[in-house]
């Protein structure tokens, strides 16, 4: 377990799998160290396998940690997210993302998934409330500024939305997904630059 958690945290994902696998079988065996395998083992467990592209196992293990402990707002959250990026199980998705908002109202990350939610959902002004809250509260975060692009282009809002994707890209240039609407746009990334680099 302790490996799993190190390898984890070094984004080594799939030395980590091998480790909380590991733990898993070992436990299986003594069943008095059960409580070995807590709710964090399973939330960085899913994660890590989220990393690797292995999503229904993924799945799997935020659900076990949300069975042990069922208001683990971090488990809520990914879950919900990894959902909502695949377009899949997207009501299921909108409980947790709402639940994890229940917990910590103030969080982002949680408001920027229920955001990311609703968009998928074509759900779109919802949509926008929520980014907003999420751009308010961390402004720097690329993603968060990408998703507010993707909001508003689909509202009608192209110029605003280039806005947004140029100050995602100078937070994090390189994105693929930046570059291509950005260049759709008729904006040269390799412009920008001078910005990211300050």
């Amino acid at each position: 377990v302790a490996l799993g958690f190190f390898r984890a945290a070094r984004e080594q994902y799939s030395t980590a799998i091998a480790a909380f696998e590991k733990a898993e079988e070992l436990v299986s065996s003594s069943p008095e160290d059960t409580s070995l395998l807590s709710p964090e083992v399973y939330f960085y467990f899913g994660a890590a396998l989220e990393r690797e592209g292995q999503i229904e196992r993924a799945a799997s293990q935020f659900e076990k940690c949300l069975e042990l402990e069922p208001d683990h707002a971090d488990a809520l959250n990914y879950l919900a997210y990894m959902w909502a990026e695949r377009g899949v199980h997207l009501n299921r998705a909108e409980r947790l993302a709402t639940r994890a908002l229940q917990i910590d109202p103030l969080n982002p990350a949680f408001l920027d998934t229920l955001g990311w939610v609703y968009y998928m959902q074509q759900k779109n002004e919802e949509a926008l409330e929520k980014i907003e809250e999420a751009l308010d509260l961390l402004p720097e975060d690329s993603t968060i500024c990408e998703h507010y692009g993707d909001v508003l282009e689909r509202l009608g809002y192209g110029v605003e939305a280039l806005d947004a994707w140029r100050a995602a890209w100078i937070r994090e240039p390189g994105r693929a997904s930046l570059k291509e609407k950005l260049e759709a746009g008729g904006v040269d990334p390799s412009t920008l630059q001078t910005e990211a680099e300050a």
